[in-house]
């Protein structure tokens, strides 16, 4: 198999395996919170903790949601449905988004923006200003670097997007 054919399978298989196990059937009381991390391109050489997704896929999931009708709130929203402070309404979905990737903000929220979907991105305020990818990631891998402090408050303005940390 070619590079390209097992970047896809294992694209194909993560996206089957989340679309049955977290999205297949909804529980009376349960709000699913699904997390992305990096929105990239990338060949599974490059990307060793699989924590990248296409913005084609992320996009296509998001499509998906929609068609089959399920609501995406707030990370709050969704908080205070399990807390009881709010009723649940159905199908419900929080998207996040870890460690305040660079794409994020050039990849991520334009998908999200279209879609009308809120999400909240955690960040690693260490990390906003620095010049290359996070420690734990790949001096060779093609993984963007952080969110600097203004692209984050730019970020931060979309009413659709929470900040957490």
């Amino acid at each position: 198999m070619t590079i390209v054919k097992i970047w896809i399978r294992d694209v194909l298989s993560l996206f089957v395996w989340i679309t049955q196990r977290l999205l297949g059937r909804p529980r009376a009381h349960g709000v699913r919170i699904l997390v992305y991390h990096a929105i990239a391109d990338l060949a599974p050489r490059d990307d060793r903790w699989r924590v990248s997704v296409p913005p084609a896929l992320l996009a296509a999931q998001m499509r998906w949601l929609r068609r089959h009708g399920y609501s995406v709130v707030s990370l709050d929203e969704a908080l205070d449905m399990v807390r009881g402070k709010r009723p649940l309404m159905g199908r419900v979905v929080a998207i996040t988004f870890d460690d305040g990737f660079h794409d994020t903000l050039t990849r991520a929220y334009p998908i999200l923006d279209r879609e009308r979907m809120p999400a909240t991105v955690f960040v690693v305020p260490k990390y906003l200003e620095a010049s290359e990818p996070f420690p734990s990631v790949e001096q060779s891998a093609p993984i963007e670097r952080p969110l600097r402090w203004e692209e984050l408050r730019t970020l931060a303005s979309h009413p659709t997007v929470s900040i957490g940390s």
